[in-house]
């Protein structure tokens, strides 16, 4: 979704085309940049990278209070949305509502629609939107039939259609090349070779999730599927505790089995997994982003033994902390 900052200017936005002073969330090297903040509904970010084969944006927004933005969905063949923090909720004009919670993606194809983004809680959301234009998708078209719906004549579909019938889980192999896509510090002149490899990467992840079949229904109310949803938002943000199945289950008022199998209902993988990878992706982005040392960061983390994580998060991205550039520092980790 592309906002107007002409828009965002007539509602007292104050409007820039950088980062705001201090800004500490993840950036995307190389993007156009789109920062509106209001003293009364909060700070909106768009990076942007694009080029004749697919764009890539992503949407940070701290929401003081509840609002509505007006934008519009850019025409592409195939686009990826992701809930990364909280809950999306786009209304396009003429297809309908995109609504995912955390960890969960749908995939779009569509004309240029006028759409608008809800907001119904303060708090930060965060969203990553990839669009492809043909030439990427071809050499995935034989593999991964679901394509074959996108080239028929749109006049069939008229506005535009989604691929997958309803919101899905994106898995750990997808959130993590979110992860490895914000934190690209290429040289420019090679980071439109690495962003072409990672969001081909990505978009085959998102399209084995979508050949997947459901995960059977697990007999939850909804109010225990609310608490589990709230439970697994919460807890998957921090980063320096040790969380028992048993624990959540007992907060949620669920026997263990039933918690579990919700959990990865809800979220499309096991908690610990997910847990694990929360804490690797926010060790990375403390190394990157900080000047704390790696033992600090062994500890946010919840790792007594530096020599512990660092095999850890070595296992988990192929590569130890000592290759995570510094922001211009030295790097002695090991």
């Amino acid at each position: 979704m592309q906002f107007d900052s002409a828009q965002l200017g007539a509602k007292a936005f104050q409007v820039e085309h950088r980062l705001p002073d201090g800004f500490a969330g993840r950036r995307l090297a190389g993007a156009n940049i789109l920062a509106a903040q209001h003293p009364l509904f909060g700070t909106i970010i768009q990076q942007e990278f694009s080029n004749t084969q697919y764009s890539i944006r992503y949407h940070f927004f701290d929401v003081l209070q509840p609002f509505t933005l007006k934008g519009s969905q850019a025409a592409a063949r195939l686009t990826s949305f992701l809930s990364v923090r909280s809950t999306l909720d786009y209304d396009i004009q003429g297809i309908g509502n995109v609504y995912l919670r955390q960890g969960q993606f749908a995939l779009l194809h569509n004309e240029e629609r006028p759409a608008v983004a809800n907001f119904f809680k303060a708090k930060p959301h965060e969203f990553m939107e990839i669009s492809w234009m043909d030439e990427p998708l071809q050499s995935l078209f034989n593999p991964f039939r679901l394509l074959e719906k996108l080239f028929e004549p749109l006049s069939k579909h008229r506005h535009g259609f989604f691929l997958s019938p309803k919101p899905r889980p994106a898995g750990i192999q997808a959130l993590d090349g979110v992860g490895r896509i914000l934190n690209n510090v290429q040289d420019p002149a090679i980071s439109r070779h690495f962003f072409e490899a990672q969001t081909k990467e990505f978009l085959l992840w998102l399209l084995i999730e979508s050949g997947k079949r459901d995960i059977p229904s697990t007999q939850l109310t909804q109010k225990q599927r609310d608490l589990i949803t709230a439970i697994g938002n919460r807890v998957l943000g921090i980063y320096d505790k040790e969380f028992q199945l048993a624990d959540l289950a007992q907060e949620a008022g669920m026997n263990e089995t039933s918690f579990k199998n919700g959990f990865r209902e809800i979220f499309g993988d096991s908690f610990s997994r997910l847990h694990m990878a929360a804490r690797m992706n926010e060790a990375r982005r403390l190394l990157a982003e900080t000047r704390l040392s790696p033992k600090q960061i062994a500890q946010m983390v919840n790792y007594k033994l530096t020599t512990s994580f660092i095999t850890r998060f070595r296992e988990h991205f192929n590569y130890p902390p000592s290759a995570v550039p510094r922001d211009g520092m030295n790097n002695d980790t090991e």
